[in-house]
């Protein structure tokens, strides 16, 4: 499907991305989110990326971005007011920690859940 067909969800979109353990590093990750994000904003669609909106206040505020309880709880926080979950197929995807836990809260929060291929911004429906 193409990435208009997210444009049934007139509401905030949780775009999962891997962040901590990719090999280009912290920094790349996060640019790799925003530019999705990006994509998906010139679609006419709502993203909420929560590594582009952390990784940033962490830089500025000499936070530690790898604190994972922390982060996930203001995650989860922000997952719950979105109305699906995307999760973009980068590099590492499949070993995130942190995608397996917004996955989890997708399900305990009954939302659905989506892959987005990178390269072509393709959807299709997770099962």
């Amino acid at each position: 499907m193409s990435l208009a067909y997210l444009r049934r969800y007139d509401d905030l979109l949780y775009l999962a991305t891997p962040f901590s353990k990719w090999a280009p590093g912290l920094d790349y990750a996060c640019d790799q989110a925003c530019i999705i994000a990006g994509r998906m904003l010139k679609a006419g669609l709502y993203p909420f990326s929560p590594i582009a909106h952390s990784f940033t206040i962490c830089k500025a505020n000499g936070m530690d971005p790898l604190d994972h309880a922390f982060w996930l709880d203001q995650c989860r926080k922000q997952q719950a007011k979105c109305a699906a979950l995307i999760i973009c197929e980068l590099p590492g995807w499949h070993e995130s920690e942190g995608i397996r836990a917004e996955w989890a809260q997708a399900y305990v929060l009954e939302q659905p859940v989506y892959y987005l291929n990178p390269d072509n911004m393709s959807v299709t429906i997770a099962t």
